[in-house]
């Protein structure tokens, strides 16, 4: 806890992110993918279905979270002494079946054609269906996004199969089954839950697992999916929105500043906006690096959409540096802060819950602070 006027705690807590080295280390959490067995068990395949996005040159890219998922199956194929194996679909996807190799799923089954964009789930679903039915993995991952949240329950329903939705993470107990970490409660507790059927279908929410550092030299094996005689997807995409691009920031923000209903109103969140540019200026991170985030509070008070909640019941981010302002910081936002690198938090109340939660807490109205930190990022 910074003690002092707000400009005396702005300049310990510059001197303390530059000790910590903020900024200067990317890839924090990054850590070996696991050995791929020589001989995996064919029953014991653990997949994941892999989202892609567009880009802005018209190219697909892999969402973050599909790369989370890929070193997650590769680890949870070790212990279990099975194969990592991802499943892509869409239309131009197949340059990225690379990165989905090295990032711990070197088996890639691949569907890639024109009559896949834009995605359709009733296509989509089949797709998976039949390749579930066909090749019969032991467990399927997808990601609790709204891709995710849109197909898995397709294609449970349509295989008579079980689904653990927005999981936390999972775990291996001493018998060798999958224990899925699902909140319950309001999220004030984490139950694990086990499937009685197989595949086992989970999907994982963004951000909650560990980014594995990437194997380049592993290359990947493909199999192509058998296309004929997909269905016709009944919905028809009339127009396209980008609002959830700042959603999408958050999944992979180095910088993330969190407002809480503390700030007063919306009137405050341009001062807000230009202290992340400053701070993201100042630690060299880049502009696509930064992101300013709400507690549930703020977006059911509509100051900032529902994309942007960071929480239980919003997005889970896993910042180098993750700085709340006037958030109160009860469990159910702190959740979705765990992956955090530093934590600094400030609020006016001394005994604020997000203290607990945080590795530098400085006790000051919000306005003070952000002027203070101003003053010193713009000399």
């Amino acid at each position: 806890m910074l003690s002092g006027d707000s400009l005396s705690s702005v300049k310990s807590l510059l001197a303390e992110l530059e000790r910590r080295k903020v900024g200067t280390v990317k890839n924090r959490h990054a850590v070996q993918l696991p050995a791929p067995l020589s001989i995996p068990d064919p029953n014991r395949a653990v997949w994941v279905v892999a989202e892609a996005l567009p880009s802005p040159d018209g190219r697909p890219r892999l969402r973050r979270v599909s790369l989370e998922l890929a070193g997650e199956a590769a680890r949870i194929a070790s212990l279990v002494g099975g194969e990592a194996v991802s499943l892509l679909m869409g239309s131009g996807v197949a340059p990225l079946v690379d990165e989905l190799a090295c990032y711990g799923t070197p088996r890639v089954y691949l569907a890639d054609d024109e009559r896949l964009e834009p995605y359709n789930v009733e296509t989509y679903a089949s797709i998976l269906s039949r390749a579930i039915e066909q090749h019969k993995p032991w467990a399927v991952l997808l990601p609790a996004t709204s891709f995710g949240q849109d197909l898995a329950p397709r294609v449970a329903a349509r295989l008579g199969l079980g689904l653990t939705a927005d999981c936390l993470g999972l775990e291996i107990d001493r018998e060798g089954r999958l224990l899925q970490l699902k909140p319950a409660f309001g999220g004030q507790v984490v139950a694990p839950i086990l499937s009685r059927t197989l595949p086992q279908m989970a999907t994982i929410r963004p951000g909650m697992i560990d980014l594995y550092a990437p194997n380049l030299s592993i290359r990947p094996n493909v199999t192509m999916l058998d296309l004929d005689g997909l269905p016709a997807g009944r919905a028809r995409r009339v127009s396209t929105s980008s609002e959830g691009e700042a959603g999408l920031t958050l999944d992979a923000a180095r910088l993330v500043v969190c407002v809480g209903t503390g700030i007063g109103g919306p009137e405050a969140l341009p001062q807000i906006y230009d202290l992340s540019k400053l701070l993201g200026a100042r630690f060299g991170f880049a502009p696509d690096e930064i992101a300013v985030g709400a507690t549930r509070k703020v977006v059911d008070e509509g100051w900032l959409p529902r994309h942007q909640q960071i929480g239980i019941t919003g997005r889970a981010v896993a910042p180098d540096l993750y700085l709340g302002l006037g958030v109160q910081g009860k469990f159910n936002h702190t959740v979705g802060i765990l992956r955090s690198g530093t934590v600094v938090s400030v609020n006016n109340d001394p005994k604020a819950p997000i203290f607990a939660a945080s590795d530098i807490g400085i006790v000051s109205n919000w306005q003070d602070f952000v002027i203070a930190f101003s003053s010193l990022l713009s000399t």
